[in-house]
């Protein structure tokens, strides 16, 4: 149970919790360590409750469900219904796209935007859709995705870098909502200058020294030309050759990745260093630490 005093959020243990409101994220509360411990329903209730009151979900917020088990009921029993969670009458499903299927393989597809008839070879491979196919054509499919990226381009920004990630074999996971805090810490600049244009999101350990990945505590918002500059080269080196980063903004930034690491400066830097000494420049190489993260495997070594 989560309680609310003058605007102010508490357990029932009464320990002090950090409200983050509502932006591209759901309005939460997270716990002195930073975890999220309660999030308000997407449902009728709208409540804020503690994370335990929400089913689970991979892909979703603090990996629960966006309604609290009892909204979740009441929405399954309102969709046997044909109604929506507001008892109103639910718009029917769209037909199923017309498929041409030789030894069943689709070898020709409607395209749901467009509406024309394609071969197979003018949709993009989805192993997990019903005839191995995108649903609509590679060239709708393409106009689809400007529109959305324009939309909510960091969202867009950390599904990129997370499958760069993992095509060398390192962990990929940064979700939208953590690249957004981030942001937010830095003011949606860049955190070594203050610019507010052209903001790329930097990888603090290089990937292609086979170390970090695009995980939380590896990423952060750096201007363009700056990104460009520092490419794979170590942080640390590369930023006292350069007269227009601000000291007090490079030490700020090196809190921020040594707290997301749990390590204080002094230990951050220690394990910068260790990888960049035993670099790991290809994939084999990293898959013959079975998984393990270099946080983890820099720990376990020192242990």
């Amino acid at each position: 149970m989560l309680i609310e005093k003058q605007g102010e959020w508490f357990t029932v243990q009464g320990e002090a919790l950090t409200l983050v409101p509502q932006t591209r994220k759901v309005e939460h509360v997270v716990s002195r360590d930073g975890e999220v411990v309660g999030k308000r329903c997407g449902g009728l209730c709208g409540e804020m409750l503690p994370v335990e009151k929400f089913a689970k979900c991979s892909k979703g917020f603090a990996k629960k469900r966006s309604y609290c088990k009892t909204c979740e009921k009441l929405r399954l029993e309102a969709n046997r219904r044909g109604e929506d969670v507001y008892g109103n009458k639910k718009r029917p499903i769209k037909a199923k796209a017309e498929r041409l299927y030789a030894d069943g393989v689709c070898v020709r597809k409607k395209c749901p935007t467009c509406d024309e008839w394609k071969d197979a070879d003018d949709y993009y491979i989805m192993s997990g859709s019903q005839d191995k196919l995108s649903t609509s054509c590679k060239k709708c499919h393409g106009q689809l995705m400007k529109v959305a990226m324009a939309k909510d381009p960091e969202r867009y920004k950390t599904y990129g870098h997370n499958r760069r990630a993992k095509e060398a074999a390192l962990p990929g996971d940064l979700s939208p909502e953590a690249w957004e805090l981030a942001l937010d810490h830095f003011d949606h600049a860049c955190a070594l200058t203050g610019a507010t244009e052209n903001i790329h999101l930097e990888h603090a350990i290089p990937i292609a020294i086979g170390h970090g990945g695009t995980v939380e505590w590896n990423c952060y918002p750096l201007e363009g030309t700056l990104n460009n500059s520092k490419s794979a080269t170590n942080l640390f080196e590369w930023a006292k050759g350069r007269s227009d980063i601000d000291k007090t903004r490079f030490n700020r930034l090196i809190t921020f990745l040594a707290d997301q690491c749990g390590l204080t400066v002094d230990e951050y830097r220690d394990f910068y260093d260790w990888c960049f000494r035993n670099p790991r420049l290809t994939v084999e190489e990293i898959e013959a630490d079975g998984g393990v993260d270099s946080l983890n495997l820099w720990h376990a070594l020192k242990n």
